[in-house]
Formats: structure tokens, sequence, C-alpha cells
């Protein structure tokens, strides 16, 4: 049923992020890292990364972090309180870039695009006009995890869909903490569809 078919303990062989990466493979972070450019998942494409504890962050000039039109999969180790202490945090500033949409992840792809959260903590800090996880119109699946601190002066602080192909699904985790001008914490554009069957919202 709602069980992750991916966690960060079921999987085979993992390798220490660098920086670069091929599909299908398994990374986890070994400190801090900065990403200084847009990780493109192209459709087809599956990149699996464990924040394993750390912080993976966006460079100040760093418009989108992640460009989802294949699968990303997040996965986090809970530390000895039982709590996910990795993150994944969002630090554009628009007078750093051209553009000013800012989201963390974009999730694209009508059909395959699928963003699955199985652990770890999402947080945008800055204003934007496009939610922490923005132009969704591919799927994005929560299985635990937390999002929050989206801060936009549009709609949908946190979550935003904007597509009648857009599929969110909490199963658990929570999304808390989002500001906006409509739709804080999550917004649907036209009908898309939001299930929750678990979590906090």
């Amino acid at each position: 049923g709602k069980i992750a078919d991916h966690i960060c303990e079921e999987a085979p062989v993992w390798e220490a992020w660098t920086g670069t990466w091929e599909s299908g493979k398994y990374y986890y972070l070994t400190d801090k890292y900065t990403l200084t450019e847009t990780i493109l998942i192209e459709a087809g494409q599956t990149l699996n990364l464990c924040l394993n504890g750390f912080a993976f962050e966006g460079a100040a000039d760093v418009n989108r972090m992640f460009n989802v039109y294949g699968v990303l999969n997040i996965c986090d180790h809970k530390d000895e309180h039982g709590n996910y202490s990795g993150r994944v945090v969002g630090n554009y500033d628009p007078a750093n870039g051209n553009l000013k949409t800012g989201s963390v992840f974009y999730v694209q792809n009508r059909t395959n695009a699928v963003f699955n959260l199985y652990g770890g903590t999402l947080t945008c800090t800055t204003t934007m006009t496009n939610g922490g996880i923005g132009g969704l119109s591919g799927a994005f699946k929560m299985y635990d995890g937390t999002i929050t601190g989206g801060k936009v002066t549009g709609k949908g602080g946190n979550l935003m869909l904007e597509s009648v192909n857009a599929k969110v699904f909490v199963y658990g985790g929570t999304i808390t903490a989002g500001v906006a001008a409509d739709g804080g914490n999550v917004y649907i554009k036209g009908i898309g569809n939001l299930t929750v069957d678990g979590g906090t919202i």
C-alpha cells in the first residue's frame, strides 16, 4: 500500500555525492553541500539522494535547485532521537538572479515526472513568486519528512499545483509554516489533485 518502495536502508550500493551523478545510482551526502547550478533530471532518468543528516543548500543565485522531468527520490537517516536532521535548503535571493520564481523543486513532466520524499526537511528561506515545490504538472509523493518555511508573494507557500495533471499524495510527514497571499501551505490551481491519507498539513 503506502509503504515506500525506496528507503535509505534498502538501497543496494551507495556512492558519496560529489556533485556529478548517473541515472539509477544511489548517492549520499558526506558533508554539507552547496549547489551552484540547477540539477536537471531528464525524462527517463532517476536520481536517488540520501541526505544522511547533512544540508543540501542552494546558492543565492540558483533559481531552481531541481528541475524534474524524470524521477527524484530523497531520503534521510533519523538521528538517535528519531528525528531527521538532513535538509534541503533553498537560499535563492531574487537580487542575485534574473528570474524570481525561485522554487526549490520544479516537477514538470505531465505524466512521468515524480518527486518522492521519504525523509528529511525541505526549506525555502526566501520570498519568491512560486511555492517551494512549484510548477507541479507531474506527481509529488510524500511518505515522511517535513516541508516548511515557503514564503511567496503569490500563491502556494510550500506547494503550488499548476496543472490538471498535477498530483500530490501525502501519506505521512508534515507540511507547515508556509506563507503566501493565497494558500499558505498548498495552492491548487484549476483541478489539480491532492490526496491526503496521513501526515499533517
